[in-house]
This record gives structure tokens, C-alpha cells and sequence, in this order.
């Protein structure tokens, strides 16, 4: 059985703390205030729009699609984590 090779980042959390990216400036790329980007953290992401994740990936040079995937995968992970 072959292996999928492992990832660098497995979220867009992932990818921002790889890069060594401040949260301020992805604040600042979505055109939001820190607040705000610290209350979507909270939220797991879910008050993320398309226009947010389009700023996100052209500032880290990213298809969107792969962008969209990361914060899709933020959103998945809490919700496995809530109890049945």
C-alpha cells in the first residue's frame, strides 16, 4: 500500500505559522481589522467569504482553490471536534 506523503500544512493555520507570516498583516491582506481576523479564528473560519479567501490567496500567491481547501479544512476539523 503506498503512502500519501505528508503535508507541510494540513490547515491554512498551518501554512500562515510555516511561513512565518504575523497575524496582522492576514488581517491586513483580507482588509480587516485585527478584531475581526481574531474573531474569525474564533468562529473556525466560518464567517469567511469568497472575496475574503480571494484577498488571502493572491497575498500568499496561492490559488484560490488551495486557499478555499485550507480554510475548508480549519472548518472540518472543528467540526469533528464537537460532541455528538
Amino acid at each position: 500500500m503506498e503512502q500519501q506523503p505528508k503535508l507541510l500544512y494540513e490547515t491554512i493555520y498551518d501554512l500562515i505559522e510555516f511561513r512565518g507570516i504575523k497575524q496582522g498583516k492576514i488581517a491586513e491582506a483580507m482588509t480587516m481589522s485585527n478584531n475581526n481576523w481574531y474573531k474569525a479564528r474564533q468562529k473556525k473560519l466560518r464567517n469567511l467569504n469568497i472575496q475574503d479567501i480571494n484577498q488571502l490567496a493572491t497575498f500568499l500567491d496561492l490559488p484560490a482553490e488551495q486557499v478555499f481547501s485550507l480554510c475548508y479544512a480549519v472548518y472540518k476539523q472543528a467540526d469533528a471536534e464537537l460532541p455528538l
